[in-house]
């Protein structure tokens, strides 16, 4: 799933626990996951099963030196919370005897320490910004594939730096590293080496010889993984630039960072019905990894400018904020994040906003009814939710392409208006 999942590899391996990305299947069908499910599960486990056992299937795969590393969720009604039990039943009915580690999401550590989750974090939030400065240039580069090149190179020189275990973070090194998140401005001119990084590669970026052409802007928010995994999403980015369009992606953290304000939520509510010394501890651990995770998004982005100027995150704070006009904070989830996330869009004047999710997921299918309003709220912006099954769909397409046609005449009529 994108480069993230490299940099969270790079870092286990760091801490000398050896780890390796799954290699994405070459059926986009997922037809070996598809003959052992069955069809009420959602397309990002058709893809992480799939991956698992065309992995299994390889030559010298030996169950005993193997496990798999799997996503849940702490709490609610998303499926996601069901992968690793399903996948475990899977494989013991096909007699694989293979461990499934699983993670959790609300300000769960893995178990592994704060040094290795602040290093991890650096590293997604790293990929999120040079994933941010591709986007930004590759719709205007006057010969083709330069801005993936240097993407390439600079995600090369992350890893590189996130796998030394030369770079692991001890307990000073944590301690300084969470005092430049909280307390950036007395750190000026004390650059770490993943901002040297990101400097670099937004000066390589900004020297991109660019097309003078104006494009109007699409945002594209919905479910974590189809957002940012590019088969599941059938490589929509690349599809609307081709189309014409410059694409605004909701980045990785984001729902990492909500799900932490969450955590820090749900524990004040848990100290004020019991005053217990651990709920306190519980509330400012919690809080204060937040307030962390916000510190460094920060400070790496700062290191993109200027080349990305304006182009920061907002905080989960506004997002909830934003999202309550169409949802209850209280009820959670990511379709409170996909509508704070399009208001946001709106607020900054991109030109259309598609909501990509798995078929017949429910925050996606929250986020699709409420759809009409926001358009009524927002000066009828186009907004469409594409829903994915790892199956191609002509009808799917024509929604695209309609969205797109909708999207440049509302850019057109807006440059018109500007100039009269």
């Amino acid at each position: 799933m994108s480069k993230h999942n490299n940099a969270f590899s790079a870092v286990l391996n760091a801490y000398k626990i050896r780890s390796r990305v799954l290699e994405v299947s070459p059926d986009e069908t997922m037809e070996r996951a598809r003959s052992c499910t069955c069809g009420l599960v959602c397309t990002p486990y058709l893809h992480t099963t799939e991956a698992m056992l065309n992995f299994i299937q390889k030559p010298g795969f030996d169950q005993e030196k193997f496990a798999f590393f799997q996503a849940t969720t702490d709490c609610g009604p998303c499926r996601l919370g069901q992968y690793a039990s399903l996948e475990s039943l899977l494989f013991q009915k096909k007699g694989i005897d293979v461990d499934i580690i699983t993670g959790g999401e609300l300000g769960s550590e893995f178990n592994l320490g704060i040094p290795l989750l602040v290093k991890v974090w650096y590293g997604i939030t790293a990929v999120d910004q040079l994933e941010k400065m591709r986007m930004h240039t590759r719709p205007y580069e006057v010969n083709k594939e330069t801005s993936d090149q240097i993407y390439e190179k600079y995600v090369k020189r992350l890893l590189d730096y996130l796998a030394d275990p030369k770079t692991n973070l001890g307990k000073m090194k944590t301690y300084l590293t969470i005092g430049k998140a909280f307390f950036s401005n007395l750190f000026n001119g004390k650059s770490s080496p993943i901002e040297k990084i990101l400097r670099k590669a937004q000066e390589e970026f900004s020297q991109v010889k660019r097309t003078d052409e104006e494009k109007p802007k699409i945002g594209i928010v919905g479910e974590f993984y189809v957002r940012l995994h590019e088969p599941a999403n059938q490589r929509i980015i690349r599809k609307l630039e081709k189309k014409g369009a410059e694409v605004w992606l909701a980045p990785a953290t984001e729902y990492l960072v909500y799900s932490y304000h969450l955590a820090s939520v749900f524990a004040r509510e848990k100290f004020s019905l019991n005053r217990k010394k651990e709920n306190l501890r519980e509330w400012i651990l919690k809080s204060i990894l937040y307030k962390i995770l916000i510190g460094y998004e920060h400070m790496l982005f700062k290191a993109t400018s200027p080349y990305m100027q304006g182009f920061d995150d907002i905080t989960s704070q506004e997002i909830i904020s934003n999202g309550e006009k169409y949802i209850r904070h209280y009820i959670g989830g990511e379709a409170i994040v996909s509508m704070g996330k399009a208001v946001d869009y709106a607020k900054r004047g991109l030109d259309g906003i598609i909501s990509v999710t798995p078929f017949n997921c429910m925050p996606g299918l929250i986020v699709d009814g409420f759809v009409p309003k926001f358009r009524k709220d927002n000066n009828n912006i186009p907004f469409v939710s594409i829903e994915y099954d790892g199956f191609q769909d002509s009808t799917r397409e024509m929604r695209i392409d309609t969205f797109v046609a909708q999207v440049k005449e509302r850019y057109e009529n807006k440059k018109y208006t500007k100039s009269h």
